[in-house]
Formats: structure tokens, C-alpha cells, sequence
């Protein structure tokens, strides 16, 4: 007896065999497809409120106002009080503002993320959850920088939410956001991704996902979720010209997320990668001029010594269009990249260098280390220019102006200001400074260091030569 597969497996089939068999068929891909798209938008918002919560801040009155106000764009804070305490008297003790934010769990233990914001000046800190409970939450990290931050309530069995990849996000793509706007907890609200890598120059990293779920004042901290309930990006700001939502919402991506809240859990800070150098974005002409076959990648315009670009081997004029294999749209998206690599680990970049590809290696400082160094040079370059003082190596075209012998060393004044410190000192362009309180000085490199070691008195003692002539002065270094 001839089963029904076999029969629909003889040929050529009958009219009505091949009307069963175009039934089975779609039959059977309908069934493959339900299957695949089985799990329903409820099924992900039951399996993940539990892990939504509302976050409730006191915040210190006098700083909130300055802190909330963005051009063109509006954090989510919850301004419920601000005029519903009536007329004030001078002696009225008002009651401290409160905020109201989202958070989600990411562990049973009880952490929770946030955005910097929502907990920005507060005083007290509370997590209320689903079952309308609530737990008295203490900060773990802050990074204002990407505006997240870290929170932990006491407590263990939490219900929690995984992260997703954020890269593998693609623009209209189906997400969920769930959060408490205008204190509404556990609101659920769905959309596309509108958009990625929206740069709003409110940061200075800026790379967010632009989504149209509606999200409004106390959605921001909250999760933004996949269709397999993954958390891909913290809501974080709302372009709203009215105050209200007009359906184009930003969020932070996952993947730039998971990165900095370890930092805050293991350190409590955020430790970034730092490069040193400056660079500057291809125009038509720069990329044809320096034979390129398009305007992407970022160009090297300054190389900061002793940095890992330099220790590198990076040259001005490389342009960047990879970083650790990812490419560089301009110098927005390698600032953001290096800024979340590890500082004191190994990366790669592919540099274009006279018109050829080459990979150089760099050892990546922390940024924070490097900053407090770059802020000193900063200062004591302001220092310099208070000074009124312009300095020169002492090269061999300058030795030959000067008809200095080949033994002597110092370094060359070229400018001085008028009513200046250095005037005031009786420098003048073409002195060679050989001493600075006593050592023997022979770059400008060296200059800084001295001057700057220089705590215990306010002026230092130069040496001078002024054509034939050496003379003390001292140069006002506190002023």
C-alpha cells in the first residue's frame, strides 16, 4: 500500500495531486515560520518587567535645574514638583525635588544600570519594583561621560535581563522599551530602530541608537529589548522642540554599555584607552592629495611625545582607517573606539601612508593618567604664555645666526613680550638660556621639566648669553 508521501513522490503528478501538494508545502512553511516568530511582544515584556525597575531620587535642590537642561534635547527627569507647591514664602522649607528614572537588573544579586543622570546630586536613592516594593539602592559608579551608571539594592533571586550585541542591530529591526514614564512603572512601548550611530555632539563619544518606541520624561535608565528579550541599548534622551514625544528617542548600544559598567563594578571609574594624537576629518581634496579612494578614515595632524601613537611608530600625515578591524568612519568613531579599549593592552591600526597600506601596533595608555599629565602641560603652557616668553632648540641654521661654537648649548629665545615677565627679567630674541638653577639646559623639552620642578621658589635663576656676554637673571615662575 502506497503511503501519501509516495504517492505525491510519483510523476508526472495528477492536477489534484499537485493541488495537495502545493497545500502541504505551504502548510508546512507557514509552520516553520510561526515557528520561528512564535515568541509574541507580550511574552518578552512578561518574561522581563520583573526586571524593570523605578528608580526614585531626593536630589540636593539648588543643582538640579543646572544639571537638566540640554539644547534641543531633554534627559528624562521627572519634574512632577516643580510648581505644584503653590506660592513660597522665604521661611518655606519645600520639600527636596524628586526624580524618577528607570534602572534594570543585570545580575540575581541585585545591580542594576542606570543612566549618570537619573542619580545625579542625589541624596537618597530608592528602587521600587513590579510588586510595588522597594529597596534603598546605593551607587557603585558614576561616568558622567557616557551618562550610565551602576546602582546595587541588598537582596539575591532577582529577576534579570541579558545583554544583546548592539553591532548586530539593524536598522528596522523590532524593539521593546520598558520603563516609568511620568512614573507610570513597568510601561511597555514598542518600535523600529530608526537609525544608528547618531552623533548629537552632547558627548564625547557619542554613538546612539535612534529609535521611534515612544519613550518619555522617567523612561531614561530603562532597557531597550530585542525580540529575544535582550537588553540592546539604555534609553537615554528624546528630541522634543514641545516637551513631549514625538516618536525620535535615543539610546545607548549594548555593546558600548557592558564595556564601561564593568569598569564600574571592578574599579568604580571607567579606565580609557588614550592614543595622543590629533586628527581631522578627509575632504575631497585632502583624499585625492593624499591618494585615498574615499573620504573615510581620520587624518593625523599632531603626535602628543611619549605617547602610544609615537611609541607606535605613527607618523603625521597616516591616515587611520582601522582600528583593531574596525573601520574608521573619521575621527568621531576612532576618538569613541580607542576611548573604550583597554588602556595597557595591544591594538592594531591600519594606517594609509604615502598612498600605501600599513599596520602598526600600539600599546594604549590610560586616558585618565594621561589627561591629569596633559592638564599640567596645559597649565604650565598658559604658565609660558604668561611668561611672554617664546623658546627654540637651538638647531644648527640658529647656531650659525647666532655664531655660537659648536660646544655650547642652551636654548634660543625668539619672542618676548612686551611688559612681560620676561621683559621684566631683561630677556631679550637671540639670548641663549644655558642654566636653569644650575643644570645645564640643551632642549626645550627640558625646559618644561625643570620649570616645572621648581616648587620650593617662586622665581628661577637663569644664566643667560647675550652675544658675547653671560649674566643671572631670575624669571618670575608663580605669578
Amino acid at each position: 500500500m502506497k503511503t501519501k508521501l509516495q504517492a505525491f513522490a510519483s510523476w508526472p503528478p495528477s492536477i489534484l495531486e499537485t493541488k495537495k501538494i502545493i497545500c502541504i508545502s505551504f502548510i508546512l512553511v507557514f509552520s516553520q515560520s510561526a515557528g520561528a516568530t512564535n515568541t509574541t511582544l507580550a511574552d518578552i515584556i512578561e518574561s522581563s518587567r520583573d526586571a524593570v525597575v523605578q528608580i526614585q531620587v531626593n536630589r540636593i535642590p539648588p543643582q538640579i535645574k543646572n544639571y537638566q537642561h540640554r539644547p534641543n534635547f531633554q534627559g528624562f527627569y521627572d519634574r512632577r514638583s516643580k510648581g505644584h507647591y503653590g506660592p513660597q514664602s522665604p521661611n518655606f522649607n519645600r520639600p527636596p525635588p524628586l526624580g524618577v528614572g528607570s534602572g534594570f537588573l543585570v545580575n540575581s544579586d541585585g545591580l542594576i544600570v542606570t543612566n549618570a543622570h537619573v542619580v545625579h546630586q542625589a541624596t537618597t536613592i530608592k528602587a521600587m519594583f513590579s510588586d510595588a516594593s522597594t529597596r534603598p539602592a546605593k551607587i557603585i559608579g558614576v561616568d558622567p561621560v557616557s551618562d550610565l551608571a551602576v546602582l546595587k539594592v541588598q537582596g539575591s533571586g532577582f529577576s534579570h535581563v541579558n545583554f544583546g550585541d548592539s553591532d548586530k542591530v539593524r536598522i528596522g529591526d523590532s524593539i521593546i522599551a520598558i520603563g516609568s514614564p511620568f512614573g507610570l512603572i513597568g510601561t511597555a512601548t514598542s518600535g523600529i530602530v530608526s537609525a544608528k550611530n547618531r552623533n548629537l555632539k552632547i558627548g564625547k563619544y557619542d554613538n546612539y541608537l535612534q529609535i521611534d518606541a515612544p519613550i518619555n520624561s522617567g523612561n531614561s535608565g530603562g532597557p531597550i529589548l530585542n525580540m529575544r528579550g535582550e537588553v540592546v541599548a539604555v534609553s537615554t534622551a528624546i528630541y522634543s522642540p514641545n516637551g513631549g514625544n514625538i516618536g525620535i528617542g535615543f539610546a545607548i548600544p549594548s555593546t558600548d554599555v557592558e564595556r564601561i559598567i564593568q569598569d564600574l563594578v571592578d574599579f568604580g571609574h571607567v579606565s580609557r584607552g588614550y592614543l595622543g594624537i590629533k586628527t581631522q576629518s578627509l575632504s575631497p581634496d585632502l583624499a585625492e592629495a593624499l591618494k585615498l579612494t574615499s573620504q573615510q578614515g581620520a587624518l593625523v595632524t599632531d603626535i602628543q611625545k611619549g605617547t602610544a601613537a609615537e611609541k607606535g611608530k605613527m607618523m603625521i600625515g597616516d591616515v587611520i582607517i582601522s582600528f583593531s578591524g574596525k573601520k574608521i568612519d573619521g575621527p568621531t568613531s576612532l576618538a569613541r573606539l580607542v576611548a573604550l579599549a583597554k588602556p595597557n593592552h595591544s591594538y592594531n591600526l591600519t594606517v594609509v601612508r604615502n598612498g600605501k597600506k600599513k599596520t602598526l601596533f600600539v600599546n594604549l595608555h590610560d586616558q585618565s593618567r594621561l589627561s591629569t599629565l596633559q592638564r599640567e602641560a596645559d597649565r604650565l603652557s598658559k604658565g609660558e604664555h604668561t611668561f611672554g616668553l617664546r623658546l627654540s632648540d637651538l638647531t644648527t641654521s640658529l647656531r650659525g645666526k647666532l655664531n655660537l661654537d659648536s660646544n655650547i648649548v642652551g636654548v634660543v629665545v625668539t619672542k618676548v613680550k612686551a611688559a612681560s615677565v620676561a621683559e621684566q627679567a631683561g630677556l631679550m630674541p637671540g639670548d641663549l638660556i644655558l642654566k636653569v638653577n644650575d643644570v645645564t639646559i640643551s632642549s626645550t623639552d627640558q625646559w618644561t621639566q625643570l620649570i616645572r620642578s621648581n616648587k620650593k621658589s617662586t622665581v628661577s635663576l637663569l644664566l643667560v648669553l647675550r652675544e658675547d656676554r653671560q649674566f643671572f637673571t631670575g624669571l618670575k615662575t608663580i605669578v
